[in-house]
C-alpha cells in the first residue's frame, strides 16, 4: 500500500523534524572533520565522505519528510526517507570494508551491502510500504551482516574501534521498538535520538579508522 502513513500531530512532526535536524548539525561539523583528517589520501577521504554524506542525506530527507504537510507529498518523501536508511547502512560499512579490512573480505562486504542497499531502495520506491515488517527485518539484517565476517573484521580493527562500531549497532537496534511503536506519542522522535547516537558512535569509529596508519 502506497497511501500516506497514519498522520502524526503537527507538534509530533515538528519534534521529529527537530530531532532529525540535530543530525544535520552534527554532520556539518563531522563531515569537514573527516575530510580534514583524511586530506592527502583520496582513498580514505572518499570512503570516509561516503559515510558522512549518506548520514547527512538521511537526516536531510527525514527533516524534509516530517516537515511536509501535503499528504501526497509525504508519500513520496517517506519513500525517500526510508530509502536513505539503506544508503546510510551501506555508507557506514564502506570505510570499514575498504580502509580497515581491504582485500577479498573487504570488497565482498562492500559489494554485498551496496547490493542490498540498491535492492532496498528499488523495492521501497516501487513496492512502497506493503511489507513493513520485512523492511525492518532487512534494515536489521543488513546492519548486522558483518557477523558473517566477524573474524576478518575483528582482526582489522582495534578494540576501541570495534567497541564503537558495536555500540552504534546496539543503539540502532535498541531504537527499533520506538520506530515500530506507532501509537506512542513522540516515540518516533526518540527513535531519531537513538539513530543520532548510533551515527555518532560510528563517526568516532570511522574517524579512528581513517587516522590509523595502514
Amino acid at each position: 500500500m502506497n497511501s500516506a502513513p497514519a498522520p502524526y500531530s503537527r507538534r509530533e512532526e515538528l519534534a521529529h523534524a527537530l530531532t532529525a535536524g540535530l543530525g544535520i548539525v552534527a554532520c556539518t561539523f563531522g563531515i569537514p572533520w573527516l575530510a580534514w583528517v583524511s586530506f592527502g589520501d583520496p582513498w580514505r577521504m572518499a570512503a570516509a565522505l561516503i559515510f558522512g554524506i549518506t548520514a547527512l542525506g538521511m537526516f536531510v530527507t527525514s527533516v524534509i519528510y516530517h516537515w511536509a504537510e501535503a499528504p501526497e507529498r509525504k508519500v513520496v518523501l517517506r519513500k525517500l526517507d526510508h530509502s536513505a536508511i539503506y544508503l546510510l547502512i551501506a555508507g557506514t560499512y564502506t570505510p570499514f570494508a575498504l580502509i580497515a579490512m581491504r582485500g577479498a573480505w573487504g570488497w565482498a562486504l562492500f559489494g554485498v551491502v551496496w547490493a542490498i542497499a540498491a535492492f532496498g531502495v528499488i523495492a521501497k520506491t516501487t513496492i512502497g510500504f506493503r511489507y513493513p515488517k520485512l523492511s525492518v527485518g532487512l534494515y536489521l539484517g543488513m546492519g548486522w551482516i558483518a557477523v558473517f565476517a566477524t573474524k576478518p573484521l575483528v582482526a582489522s580493527l582495534t578494540s576501541e574501534q570495534l567497541a564503537w562500531l558495536i555500540a552504534g549497532g546496539l543503539l540502532y537496534t535498541g531504537g527499533v521498538p520506538f520506530y515500530v511503536w506507532k501509537s506512542k506519542k513522540y516515540a518516533h522522535a526518540i527513535w531519531h535520538l537513538f539513530v543520532l547516537g548510533g551515527v555518532v558512535c560510528h563517526f568516532i569509529a570511522v574517524l579512528s579508522v581513517v587516522t590509523t596508519p595502514l
